[in-house]
């Protein structure tokens, strides 16, 4: 037979080399290794499939993944999809250009009836092919109809239709027993009765229609009643002194139960009856005895009299529990065992246990779930799913949302509709990616250099020559869509006081803002003050004098001999300092010091010895050191006691050849440079290395070191190690007294990275590490290499 549309389709693309796969939109060529889907038939990339698989939004919640084609479940996992030729029957089939391509060229052999029925046992006889087998076209077996009166022969593809019929009435008997069935010929069961008949009840007070099919008793219905009508039977007993008080019933209503021969005890049966009764109507004596029978509870037994008819409701006080336990109270016990809703016990207590969801609390008063674990939340979820445009339908649930199953079925393309993406595309599948130019004119005329886009376009990119916001300086190159070019230069433009010039950073109009009435434009004054030569530090005040206060600008006197120096406020102007002389006139009062000072410079003077600045300066003439001792004083000294011991010290100080030397930790630039002077006065070698952050200062001993002539030489005492002054020594390696030969080119290269290499001389050398093992490692690998000790004690 001739292969479907859809196989005939798909067969001539695959000859012509035109099938693309659904996935990368690629050609799939007859070298290709593919993959092709059961339900739909689409053939897609064996590698492309794979990912697919394995992509998360392709699965859903049972952990299998739904082909990109039809979204059917598939049950095979990612890595056990091969390559197979279209009917199964041969693992990677060979090239074979006389083939259909990734056909094995044998027999199909698919069987023809997929479906439950199995009706058509044969299968395909054509050569292998894509798309799915033509429809059977043998006959099948000669088959009866329905009710057996004819015998019809059809084809396999027919028998999918039904059953054969011959198109008359069945005429079979009923279930009920009483109609014939009415439907065309047919092979299933007749079924039950449709047909609607009369009845009566029971007791033959009242009439019904119904359904014969429901009617349980078989045969004819028209003389006996069928159903009960639940009103008292009231038929007269054989006694006929009473009638009967059951129900509607079938059958006879049975002897009276106030009979002589169905009464020989009393009510509570624990007595029997010594009177003989003789008729019904005679009382029956009781024995006036509790009744002890069991009430209606089920636990207690009747404390009234013996008695008559049924027992009264038990009034036994018991506790109750509320539905979740929490709470109880006392009440009779026909009210705890009622099951109305009148007596239920609902205490005021709230759930608050967390639902399954994990999300939402139970909050129910007395909830009956309270003791267990079935919280579960019949919200909706309501999140929004991954696509971003459908939200979560299901209950609400923990974790993350299924992800979104709908899809489309139109083409999703780009701006201007040069790249699409064929149907079906889930739901959240971005916009296919365009490399086209973009077609929208551009407002500044320039020809568009992006791509194709969604929304508005952006800046245009040509560059152009564009003047600043400020109108200052014509800038050049600048891309045609910037917006408030900005120059460094201050903008320049006349405030609205009409006094200050703006002094801000170029920038667009306006320079004074709009909120404020006032003339004013809020910068400093700057008019020269008339009873000193500084300047009014008011805000701007266009129209009115600079007010009359004290000016508060400090300015620096000194003594006589320029020796003691001190910042004072200028305090001129006000009403309160008319008479003050200005602070340039003003001079302090010189003091013991300045006294010696003057002798000693004197002294230096006829002995012909230079001095630099102050004679009484402790750490000579650099100013950083003089701020730094007045400042931390104590950092000052602790540097000159490692100087001290570094100097003086026993020779075990840095090493047993002699070499002493002194590694600080990192530190700021300015104590750096305090050490740097230092060591200058002390004649000590000094170097640096590493970068700003991690940067280390090495001092060694030389020929020409000596302590400076004042400090006194005292006992001299190594002091204790500083970690934020000295370096770890399990991160310093020495390299001393290499020979003539020897070669370090090993540590630099084995550590290249991790440690900064320090030459001390032309035979020794010091390595700072990062990292202790490292350090380790090194002095014990590398060769000449010693331990480092500086000038402190651990």
């Amino acid at each position: 037979g001739a292969l479907p549309q859809l196989a005939q389709g798909l067969l001539e693309k695959l000859q012509k080399g035109e099938m693309e796969c659904m996935i990368c939109y690629d050609m799939i060529g007859r070298n290709a290794r593919v993959w092709s889907c059961s339900g739909c038939y689409s053939i897609f990339h064996l590698t492309c499939i794979r990912k697919w698989a394995r992509a998360p939004t392709s699965v859903d919640q049972s952990g299998n993944w739904r082909c990109p084609g039809c979204q059917a479940i598939q049950l095979s996992p990612a890595n056990d999809l091969q390559y197979w030729c279209f009917c199964g029957q041969q693992l990677e089939p060979p090239v074979d250009f006389y083939l259909t391509p990734h056909s094995c060229g044998g027999t199909c052999k698919k069987p023809l009836d997929k479906s439950k029925l199995g009706l058509c046992q044969h299968i395909c006889t054509l050569q292998c092919h894509p798309g799915p087998c033509p429809p059977c076209a043998a006959f099948a077996l000669p088959e009866a109809c329905g009710c057996g009166r004819k015998v019809v022969t059809r084809r396999c593809i027919e028998r999918d239709e039904g059953v054969v019929s011959c198109g008359y009435q069945c005429g079979g008997m009923l279930s009920c027993g009483r109609h014939y069935c009415t439907r065309v010929c047919h092979k299933d069961e007749c079924g039950g009765c449709k047909v609607v008949v009369a009845v009566a009840c029971f007791c033959r007070r009242k009439l019904d229609r119904v359904v014969c099919g429901q009617v349980p008793v078989p045969g004819d219905v028209a003389g006996n009643g069928i159903f009960s009508c639940g009103s008292i039977c009231g038929k007269l007993l054989p006694c006929g002194n009473h009638v009967c008080s059951r129900e509607c019933h079938p059958g006879d209503c049975g002897d009276c139960e106030l009979s002589p021969e169905s009464v020989a005890t009393c009510p509570c049966k624990k007595t029997t009856l010594r009177a003989l009764r003789r008729s019904c109507l005679d009382p029956v004596p009781t024995c006036g005895q509790e009744c002890g029978k069991y009430v209606s509870c089920g636990r207690h037994e009747c404390i009234n009299l013996c008695h008559l008819g049924p027992c009264p409701p038990c009034e036994v006080l018991v506790e109750q529990k509320c539905r979740c336990g929490a709470s109880s109270r006392v009440v009779p016990c026909n009210v705890a065992t009622s099951t109305s809703d009148e007596h239920s016990f609902i205490c005021d207590k709230k759930c608050e246990k967390k639902r399954n969801c994990g999300r939402h609390r139970c909050n129910v008063k007395c909830c009956p779930s309270d003791s267990g674990d079935n919280h579960f939340c019949m919200l909706e979820c309501g999140k929004k799913l991954r696509c971003g445009e459908h939200f979560c339908q299901e209950l609400c649930h923990s974790g993350h949302c299924r992800p979104c199953l709908q899809s489309s079925f139109t083409d999703l393309s780009c701006a201007c509709g040069k790249s699409s993406i064929p149907p079906p595309v889930p739901c959240g599948t971005p916009r296919p990616r365009c490399d086209f130019l973009c077609l929208v004119p551009q407002p500044c005329g320039h020809p568009a250099t992006h791509t194709c886009h969604f929304g508005e376009c952006p800046p245009c990119t040509v560059l152009v020559a564009k003047e600043c916001v400020g109108q200052h300086v014509t800038m050049r190159n600048v891309p045609c869509g910037s917006r408030e070019i900005k120059c460094n230069r201050p903008c320049g433009k006349l405030r609205k006081c009409g006094v200050h010039p703006c002094g801000k950073t170029c920038h667009s109009d306006p320079c004074d803002s709009d909120d404020s009435s006032s003339l004013s434009c809020g910068q400093v004054c700057g008019a020269s003050r008339r009873e000193c030569s500084h300047t009014c530090v008011a805000a701007c005040h266009p129209g009115s004098p600079c007010p009359d206060v004290r000016c508060e600008f400090m300015e620096t006197i000194t003594c006589s001999c320029e020796r003691l120096t001190a910042a004072v406020p200028c305090e001129m102007g006000g009403a309160a300092t008319r008479d003050k002389a200005p602070a340039s006139q003003r001079k302090l009062s010189c003091d013991d010091d300045c006294v010696k000072a003057q002798r000693l410079k004197s002294l230096a003077d006829a002995l012909g010895i230079e001095t630099n600045g102050d004679p009484l300066t402790a750490y000579g003439s650099s100013d950083c050191v003089q701020e730094m001792a007045k400042r931390d004083s104590q950092f000052v000294t602790a540097v000159e006691d490692r100087f001290k011991y570094l100097l003086l010290g026993p020779k075990s100080v840095a090493c047993v050849t002699g070499l002493r030397v002194h590694v600080f930790a990192p530190l700021p630039k300015d104590k750096r440079e305090v050490i740097y002077q230092l060591a200058q006065r002390w004649n000590l070698s000094s170097s640096s290395v590493g970068w700003e952050a991690r940067r280390y200062l090495v001092v060694h001993v030389n020929s020409k070191s000596k302590m400076p002539g004042r400090l006194i030489k005292l006992n001299v005492v190594a002091p204790l190690f500083n970690p934020g002054l000295d370096v770890d020594p399990k991160l310093v390696v020495a390299l001393l007294d290499l020979p003539g030969e020897g070669d370090i080119s090993r540590v630099v290269l084995r550590f290249a990275g991790e440690c900064e290499l320090i030459w001390l001389n032309d035979r020794n050398a010091i390595t700072i590490f990062t990292d202790p093992s490292r350090a380790a490692t090194a002095l014990k690998r590398v060769d000449h290499a010693t331990p480092y000790h500086g000038a402190f004690v651990l």
